[in-house]
């Protein structure tokens, strides 16, 4: 079990051995230390598995050097048994774990609760077999949300010129503006309110007591990914509360408290959605913004900086109705919105698809933890021959 160190032996100039606190510093395997420490009291050899024992329980990583291990981990060292099958065994374990730390006073577990686990050990190369089986999944994830990164990384290059100097071959001019810097000519700036129908709308506060299972999908600001995207875990209300703000093909919400600046663009025709009370609808006047050129620009570094802008002028993180109806919104041509919105439509189709693929394999790797570390499907030397 970790423990942490006296903040007198903690640096950030790189002496003594990297110093991983807890998941904070966690990777897709390895850790990445931000500070190091003089005298460590616990440390994990290299090789050694990485298991967060707080909130969030059960995240995993690997050692890749000698490390020194605060009291959010554990360090667990393979002895008599293959080191690969053991991370995935204890990952299969990881939602049992999970239970156990919820009967606590905070989520975690400690060195009783990872003793007592359990596992079923085959021969040492069935167990490698195992592991490399389900190795080469985590691999294919991976790789997969490699290509997924640095798609993001070209799609936010690609947006940020083409919201500042447009389509290629189609500007020869540009002209200074006060709110946005330098934009390509025939482009026009407009508060948002002034490229809506109406002014921005805030949610249904609908309390806990009244969420049910089915019904209504109720919209809250956790419930939008980074991405923009809607989780899967939807929470249901009834018709009556979410009568006055059930979304409409085309409508853009965005926080206005909390998580301030994250929005979603609604397209779901086939399912009735509403939004709660800390997000804010708006709805585009189709002659002049199309709704999911307004979601690209609500992801792009000028609106960032206006978002920071506006959150330094107030004692919390919230930005209301009003606000944000003077956000300054460039408007294009229709028919440029059109095409720049098609170019990110085709990043976005391609990281979609990715992730999809992550997921597909993901339960692919849940189905093979099932049944390979049970015994229910035998590693035989037949089937590692062929």
């Amino acid at each position: 079990m970790g423990q942490s160190p006296p903040s007198t032996t903690i640096n950030e100039d790189g002496i003594g051995l990297p110093f991983i606190q807890g998941n904070a510093e966690f990777g897709a395997r390895n850790p990445s230390p931000l500070k190091f420490c003089t005298d460590p009291p616990k440390q994990a050899a290299p090789g050694a598995i990485l298991i967060s024992v707080r909130a969030p329980v059960g995240a995993l990583n690997i050692a890749h050097e000698q490390l020194c291990i605060g009291r959010g981990l554990a360090a667990i060292t393979a002895a008599g048994v293959d080191p690969g099958f053991l991370w995935h065994a204890l990952a299969r374990e990881i939602p049992d774990l999970a239970r156990v730390s919820q009967g606590s006073t905070f989520a975690a577990v400690n060195r009783t609760d990872l003793n007592a686990l359990e596992f079923s050990i085959p021969s040492p190369r069935e167990q490698r077999k195992i592991a490399a089986i389900l190795s080469s999944v985590d691999d294919t994830i991976e790789k997969t949300q490699a290509v997924v990164d640095q798609v993001q990384v070209l799609k936010r290059g690609v947006m940020q010129e083409l919201f500042t100097r447009g389509l290629p071959g189609r500007h020869t001019r540009s002209n200074p503006t006060e709110d946005l810097g330098v934009l390509p000519n025939g482009w026009t700036i407009l508060p948002l309110v002034d490229a809506c129908v109406s002014r921005g709308q805030y949610g249904a506060n609908v309390a806990k007591k009244s969420f049910r299972p089915g019904g209504i999908r109720y919209i809250r600001i956790t419930d939008i990914n980074d991405d923009g995207t809607l989780r899967d875990a939807p929470v249901g209300i009834e018709a009556a509360d979410a009568d006055g703000y059930l979304l409409q093909t085309g409508d853009v919400i965005v926080a206005r408290s909390g998580s301030v600046g994250k929005s979603y663009l609604h397209t779901d025709a086939g399912t009735r959605h509403a939004f709660a009370g800390y997000l804010v609808r708006f709805v585009t006047r189709p002659d002049t913004l199309l709704p999911p050129f307004l979601k690209e620009y609500l992801t792009t570094s000028m609106f960032w900086r206006w978002v920071a802008d506006r959150q330094r002028v107030t004692a919390q993180p919230n930005i209301n109705a009003r606000e944000y109806g003077q956000l300054p919104v460039p408007c294009p041509p229709l028919d440029e919105q059109r095409r720049i919105v098609d170019i990110a439509a085709a990043f976005t189709c391609t990281i979609q698809t990715c992730r999809a693929e992550i997921r597909h394999l993901q339960q692919l790797k849940r189905g093979l933890l099932s049944v390979l570390l049970t015994g229910e499907l035998r590693v035989t030397p037949d089937m590692e021959a062929a």
